[in-house]
């Protein structure tokens, strides 16, 4: 799930293009390079915005959901089933435990078909915004700079219907923000494949 999400990151075009992008944007600051051939070369993170925004999204979705998992807590909504309505409104303000769950109504355990399955499970996982709320990260543990990026970011993907009003962010706290994302990834693919090239 983590490694699947990392690779799209990883390819996200101003990903891909982060050092050059910053570069570029030091030489701009300094009057080495001309505005056309600025704006020339920034053209392309423009129009990949909306694309690079889903791709970044992707990954730390993938990584909280993961997160929960790994410590036993549903990252599927709970329907308004009989007998779980109390826990289905506590999952909308805080992570709700597999065990939590299990007492309240049991999995349905088939050890021939090695399912595990819940009638009141649904095939809605927990949204992005839930996800980064404060009781949800008490537990997953983003550090706050990226919670913020990853907030504004996620407000950026939803206006896809408000194409004409999208603008391309180069400004220094960006620049940094998207490097420490960077970082967090490839540390944490580092940790997953340890001998691997990032």
């Amino acid at each position: 799930m983590v490694l699947f999400g990392a690779e799209h990151f990883r390819r996200a075009y101003i990903v891909m293009h982060l050092d050059k992008l910053k570069q570029h944007v030091h030489d701009q600051k300094l009057k080495l390079k001309s505005d056309l051939e600025f704006h020339t070369f920034i053209n392309d993170f423009f129009f990949e915005t909306l694309t690079d925004a889903i791709k970044i999204c992707i990954f730390f979705e993938n990584y909280m959901k993961a997160v929960l998992l790994s410590k036993d807590y549903l990252i599927h909504k709970i329907g308004r089933n009989k007998g779980c309505e109390e826990l289905e409104q506590q999952q909308k303000k805080r992570p709700v435990t597999t065990f939590e769950f299990h007492s309240v109504k049991n999995f349905d355990i088939c050890h021939d078909q090695k399912t595990v399955q819940h009638t009141a499970l649904t095939n809605q996982t927990l949204t992005f915004s839930t996800l980064l709320s404060d009781p949800y990260q008490q537990v997953i543990g983003l550090p706050d700079t990226l919670k913020y990026f990853l907030h504004k970011l996620a407000a950026e993907r939803n206006e896809l219907h408000f194409i004409s009003s999208w603008q391309f962010e180069i400004s220094d706290s960006r620049l940094d923000q998207l490097t420490e994302a960077k970082n967090f990834v490839d540390d944490l693919v580092s940790r997953y494949i340890p001998n691997v090239e990032n």
